[in-house]
């Protein structure tokens, strides 16, 4: 397992998840799945980054268990 900051636009706002996951592509759909088109989700980018509290800018971790 990884950890990914994913940035992305929802509902007009831009946000920003740290993700636990195998690889990029499945991060990205752990975000997204929360969203349908009516929020206006618009992915931005992701990047592999270490646990460390500068990269925890939000306050939910998505994790699989």
């Amino acid at each position: 397992m990884k950890v990914f900051r994913v940035i992305y636009f929802a509902k007009g706002f831009q946000r920003v998840s740290i993700v636990v996951a195998k690889n990029e592509e499945q991060a990205e759909k752990m975000v997204s799945k929360d969203f349908d088109r009516k929020d206006h989700y618009e992915f931005n980018r992701i990047q592999e980054c270490e646990l460390t509290t500068e990269n925890i800018i939000h306050t939910e971790v998505i994790e699989i268990v």
